[in-house]
């Protein structure tokens, strides 16, 4: 092999080597990005248990009840508050326009402006003000008859779409 072909030969090498380590870079930069995306869905993942957890239960006897589970993990039925509202002496229902639904919307609104640590007023005027709009966008889309579980993050997110966080 002639000079002149070695040395083509190692020019041929190099730039392969060139784009190979070009690759390698751009991969070891997508893996970086990848490792933050993950960290940041892992964080907040674990953000999620400082939230409510509520879910609805359709019990034995056609007993409707909606359950919150709480950060530190108490568990307990959720109250109807009827001192901000009284629409239904059944309790909650779920799945169509209603007064359990109503109910239910009143209810959630209300747990959940708590866990805001505003005062009983804020939580009253908060829940009257929207509580007709969640059953109707919200509660009166989970499906009748079965059960089902939603957070506080999703109250907020509902909250964040109509402008009200």
């Amino acid at each position: 092999m002639s000079e002149r072909e070695l040395k083509r030969q190692l020019d041929l090498l190099f730039e392969a080597d060139r784009v190979m380590l070009d690759r390698v870079t751009r991969l070891a930069t997508e893996c970086l990005v990848l490792q933050d995306r993950i960290k940041q869905l892992e964080d907040d993942a674990n953000d999620d248990f400082k939230y409510s957890f509520y879910e609805g239960v359709i019990e034995a006897g056609d007993n409707w009840q909606v359950y919150v589970t709480e950060p530190d993990g108490e568990r307990e039925k959720l109250s109807p508050r009827f001192d901000l509202g009284h629409h239904s002496p059944d309790g909650f229902s779920w799945g169509y326009p209603g007064s359990g639904p109503s109910q239910l919307a009143i209810g959630l609104l209300a747990h959940h402006f708590e866990d805001a640590n505003v005062g009983r007023d804020v939580i009253a005027a908060r829940v009257h003000k929207l509580s007709n709009r969640f059953m109707n966008e919200r509660i009166c889309k989970l499906t009748q008859g079965a059960n089902w579980a939603c957070t506080s993050v999703d109250i907020d997110d509902w909250l964040t779409d109509i402008g009200e966080l």
